[in-house]
């Protein structure tokens, strides 16, 4: 499978079937497609996790792209973490580009950077729930980046260790409570992330998470100390296990204790480009990768990736019979192992670059009946630098949709390309049938998950962990829990009555057009009574000019507590085409943006302390999530998820998650000029707005056409009496004197021009210069007057021919009053 982006920036990736013709497409370089990203679920299946669902780790990238350098900063919005949906293909797979679905991200402002991933159950209150909850180990393996704060207050980025020194934010999540031994909680139905764990480390981090399901519990390989910490359901570290103390004696191995060296990054021995530097435990009792089969943990140790295992005891503690199972002597690290449901095993190892840099490959091993030992069998061997995670998928059907009774007929490994990108090979793995070396090849130009999008912001993938319960009763049985739970669990709004609803936690399909797309940021955390502030911006994506109606939506919801209604707007910058009061808001506004063109607002609440939240006191996580859909359509949903937009865009809609804090004692802290209402919120009066710490006259923006002014509905209107003339304020004319007329709202002589000036032209209404004196002028222009006409006298008749006086008969040879033959003078 290979994973990159078109120019839209859709994640795709390439697929080959399990059958010999695979290899003869891979040879000729045909692709196939995946399924559509804008596939559309109903209101209720708001899961993030379903069957076919596959978490993907990789490093967030930089301001500057994905691979740090000396003074860039992580890029605290790039994903660290993603979900796709792999669960259809658009036809059968038979080699050609697929298109994956990705409905969910977690934000390296939430997490930091993650490695091992990791399912439980799903048990939720000891029943069943038909989700899985998702888990993320803290890592160091994408690099430790350190800062100091520089003499202007602003954080520099060091290389070297120094006094002062602390880790980047989105280093480890200490933003949010995290640190270099933090084990995330993804919630599989909602999304809300949480911390779970934390086990003691001072910078190497977690290596990998396996859960057992037989004990419900979590091991965690610890690379700063080398232990296995083993941690219960509730997230409570129970107890650990030293391998180089309590396994290496077992196989006649010398034993090797921790040498108690830590990652000091305030000491001038640390190097951020030397991981020897950074308090890693001996290679002798490095444990990496961890997998339960059976009644035992299956680990890797070291960089040459010795396999041991050791049994699970009950209730759940490990100790039992510890054993070495494969020497391997491989060039880099294990970091991710897998078991196929015939006992074959599957191994991933990651080349890391520096002093541990080495050859990277995916390994198959399986039991061989003979010695009851282990065998290798041919696989995949992945040229350059693989990205280290690897897991077994279900195989596909004919129409390209999952097959719940083949668990394991499918091998997806996560790589690094070097010179290419990150990407995704998706293997044949048959029980029983040694698979053939293949791998796919791609080409420059594809972009990681936080990466900006060149070959030279490349960023590698990480672990990859999919979802698979097995057999489709199994598949059934999920499907109708998850509807039940999904069905009793809070949501923004209800779906009302007529049109089609838009779920947060889906992308739009053909029934609900992405006309906008909407990427959101704001205050990573907000405190109750205060002001917060979201920037929420409007983009449109087509090269076409966008104009017509939108229906605007925009709520907040907490984590547990579900919708926050009352949530007063103070402002919105520039306006929305919406009538201000408070969250949630629904409404249908004209929207105009040209081709490719973009609208931000910043949106400024004030979270109330009562309602929803009245009693609480300790921070809560809660999300504001902001939708632009066409106007017919309803919106439901929209606190289930991060969805597609997130805060990098890409979809009709965007949440941005933040934490809720509380006043010591409850309530808030009056400012200058703010009265406590009656719900405990402190707010400004009426007229006035929060500026600067107090309270000020709110201050409205100028009217456009000069003279108008502001009324008290905040409608900008001309003084009575006057009107609107060429964008003044003008008092129209009631009737010009005589000898005037009405021109552009003023009087003018009836010159005949209009009022114009010499050198000018009335014409159609207004003045025109022209380049020539016009006719019935004379001069040289500018400098023209009006031309001298001779106006001709009428005759007396003196002049007739037959006037007394005159010989000779005839008309008048200048035709003026002579009378015409046969006329009643005639002769």
């Amino acid at each position: 499978m290979q994973r990159c982006r078109d120019g839209g920036g859709r994640v795709l990736l390439a697929v080959v079937a399990p059958s010999q013709q695979w290899l003869h497409a891979l040879a000729a370089s045909v692709l196939v497609t995946l399924m559509a990203l804008a596939t559309q679920a109903s209101a209720q299946d708001r899961s993030i996790i379903r069957p076919g669902s596959a978490a993907v780790s990789a490093f967030s990238g930089t301001a500057k792209g994905a691979a740090a350098e000396p003074g860039e900063t992580i890029d605290l919005d790039g994903a660290s973490l993603r979900i796709f949906d792999l669960s259809s293909l658009d036809g059968p797979a038979a080699g050609k580009p697929v298109e994956a679905r990705q409905p969910f991200e977690v934000l390296a402002a939430q997490i930091g950077q993650v490695f091992g991933l990791a399912y439980d159950d799903g048990l939720r209150d000891d029943a069943p729930s038909g989700t899985p909850n998702l888990y993320a180990g803290a890592t160091s393996l994408h690099g430790i980046r350190v800062v100091v704060p520089g003499a202007d207050g602003v954080a520099q980025a060091l290389q070297r260790g120094a006094p002062g020194a602390a880790f980047m934010p989105g280093q480890f999540g200490e933003e949010a409570g995290g640190g270099p031994g933090a084990i995330w909680r993804i919630d599989g139905i909602s999304g809300a992330v949480s911390k779970f764990a934390e086990i003691p480390n001072s910078g190497p981090g977690v290596a990998d998470i396996a859960f057992d399901k037989a004990h419900r519990q979590f091991f965690a390989s610890d690379l700063d100390s080398g232990l296995i910490h083993r941690v219960d359901a509730s997230g409570r570290l129970v107890d650990s296990f030293d391998h180089g103390v309590a396994a290496r004696p077992k196989a006649g191995l010398a034993e090797v204790k921790d040498d108690g060296k830590t990652m000091d990054i305030s000491a001038a021995g640390f190097d951020s480009d030397n991981p020897n530097s950074w308090g890693y435990t001996q290679d002798a009792r490095r444990v990496w990768a961890l997998a339960v089969h059976g009644e035992r943990l299956y680990y890797a140790v070291g960089d040459k990736a010795d396999i041991w295992s050791v049994g699970i005891e009950a209730p759940g503690a490990l100790g039992g019979a510890a054993r070495r199972e494969l020497e391997i002597g491989a060039e880099s690290p294990v970091t991710d192992m897998v078991f196929d449901t015939s006992g074959g095993m599957y191994l991933s190892s990651m080349a890391r670059s520096g002093a541990a840099a080495g050859r990277a490959e995916v390994l198959h091993f399986g039991r061989d009946t003979a010695t009851r030992g282990w065998k290798r069998l041919p696989a995949v061997v992945a040229e350059g630098r693989s990205g280290g995670g690897i897991d077994l998928h279900y195989g596909y059907d004919g129409s390209g949709r999952i097959d719940p009774e083949a668990c394991t007929a499918t091998l997806i490994a996560t790589g690094d390309a070097a010179d290419a990108g990150a990407l995704l090979l998706l293997m044949p793995a048959k029980p029983g049938q040694a698979s053939t070396p293949a791998r796919i090849a791609i080409g420059k130009g594809t972009a990681g998950m936080g990466a900006t999008g060149t070959a030279a912001d490349a960023a590698p993938l990480a672990d990859v962990e999919l979802w698979r319960p097995c057999g489709r009763q199994a598949v059934a049985a999920a499907s109708a829990v998850r509807a039940k739970v999904e069905a009793a669990a809070p949501g923004i709004s209800g779906a009302p009555a007529g049109g089609t609803v838009v779920s947060a936690g889906s992308a739009a399909g053909s029934a609900t057009p992405a006309l906008l797309n909407i990427r959101q940021t704001g205050d990573a955390t907000c405190r109750a009574g205060q002001p917060c502030t979201f920037e929420i911006t409007i983009e449109n994506p087509s090269a076409m000019p966008f104009d017509g109606p939108v229906r605007l939506a925009d709520a907040i919801g907490v984590d547990g507590l579900g919708r926050l209604a009352g949530v007063e707007v103070t402002g919105i910058d520039p306006p929305l085409a919406c009538p201000p009061g408070a969250l949630p808001l629904s409404c249908v506004a004209g929207v105009s943006l040209a081709g490719g063109a973009s609208q931000s607002h910043k949106m400024k609440v004030v979270i109330p302390t009562g309602g929803g939240l009245a009693g609480v006191t300790a921070p809560v996580m809660a999300q504001n999530c902001f939708a632009a859909v066409p106007p017919d359509h309803q919106v439901s949903g929209l606190n289930g998820g991060g969805g597609p937009g997130g805060s990098s865009g890409g979809g009709p809609f965007a949440c941005h998650r933040f934490t809720i804090s509380f006043p010591q004692g409850g309530g808030c802290t009056l400012l200058p000029g703010q009265v406590k209402t009656k719900d405990g919120r402190c707010v400004c009066r009426k007229g006035s707005s929060l500026a600067n710490g107090k309270c000020v006259a709110a201050r409205q923006p100028a009217c456009k056409v000069s003279g108008q002014v502001r009324g008290k509905n905040g409608v900008c209107a001309c003084p009575r009496g006057t009107q609107s003339v060429n964008g003044v304020c003008r008092k129209p004319p009631r009737g010009c004197p005589a000898g005037t007329t009405a021109v552009r709202g003023r009087c003018v002589p009836n010159t005949g021009n209009g009022g114009c000036i010499a050198g000018e032209l009335f014409v159609n209404g207004q003045c025109m210069i022209v380049e020539g004196c016009p006719s019935g002028t004379v001069g040289k222009f500018p400098n023209c007057r009006p031309a001298r006409r001779t106006f001709h006298q009428p005759s007396n008749g003196s002049d007739r021919p037959d006037s007394p006086g005159r010989q000779g008969g005839g008309r008048d040879p200048t035709g003026g009053g002579g009378s015409t033959p046969g006329g009643p003078n005639g002769p």
